[in-house]
């Protein structure tokens, strides 16, 4: 199971942190304050590091410095946990940016947020080694050892997102699925979601899930159940299904979303299985 360090000057914060990532299962550690933090790194070798920056003595600016520095961390990837930026009008990605990490998450924050952060950075990994794969795929004239060719995608149309409403761009989220139109769905979430996490990557990402899937299945949203706003934040509740040859499957989905200036996008969504009526 991968290894997690975090650091924080805070206990109370790092008791949460703590708390919701063993709820996969995630080992753990836990270091109060930057110069422990340094220790720790070079004793535990963890797989992801979670760092706050307004710590005494040591800040954090000054450990991702010494981390980035240290060539045994080159590939460990860096997680910003700070309330710095909350009133800034810059986006995360900003942040992430200018500080050289993975991604950044002010504080106060959403715990089953920060647990959606850590388990997209371990599973970008995956996708990104898929890369010299697919280039041998296209090679071969597209065809994988063992796989079924998947047809050309359509050409998609272009879609003006500032111009939906919510359940306009969910539907749209939605449909990009059956058309392989992985831009729209990419620009369909917010950036506080995908972080500074590269379109090309995230296309190789969604390709290789449908291949998986061998292309079979299809998905409509078929009612919106709630759509409302107030001010920039929105909440669409809708019933998707899901057509997979023989079976079909319906779920309810709860988007929750934000009003940027390009339009709504998606912050979040949770689904649910619809059972059967008897």
């Amino acid at each position: 199971m991968k290894k997690i360090l975090v650091i924080d000057d805070e206990r109370d914060v790092l008791e949460v942190v703590r708390s919701v990532l063993k709820t996969k299962g995630y080992t753990v550690r836990c270091a109060e304050g930057g110069e422990e933090g340094l220790r720790q790194a070079e004793s535990e070798a963890p797989d992801l590091i979670i760092c706050d920056l307004m710590m005494p003595r040591i800040s954090g600016l000054e450990v991702i410095k010494r981390l980035h520095a240290n060539p045994r961390f080159d590939s460990t990837p860096i997680i910003v946990l700070s309330a710095v930026g909350e009133d800034s009008d810059k986006p995360t990605e900003f942040w992430a940016r200018g500080l050289g990490v993975d991604d950044y998450i002010t504080k106060p924050f959403d715990p089953l947020d920060l647990l959606g952060r850590v388990e997209f950075i371990f599973r970008r990994g995956s996708y990104k080694s898929l890369q010299d794969t697919e280039a041998q795929h296209a090679a071969n004239g597209g065809q994988a050892a063992g796989r079924t060719p998947l047809p050309h995608a359509p050409t998609p149309k272009p879609v003006d997102l500032a111009a939906l409403s919510p359940s306009e761009l969910v539907k749209v989220y939605v449909d990009s699925w059956n058309i392989r139109d992985w831009e729209t769905e990419y620009r369909c979430m917010d950036d506080s979601i995908m972080g500074h996490f590269p379109l090309d990557d995230y296309r190789l990402r969604r390709e290789q899930a449908f291949a998986e899937e061998g292309g079979k299945r299809t998905q409509h949203v078929t009612e919106i159940l709630e759509e409302y706003s107030v001010s920039d934040m929105g909440r669409v509740t809708c019933e998707r299904e899901d057509n997979l040859g023989e079976r079909t499957v319906r779920k309810r989905l709860t988007f929750s979303l934000k009003k940027r200036d390009g339009g709504w996008r998606i912050l979040r969504f949770k689904e649910e299985p619809v059972r059967a009526k008897l």
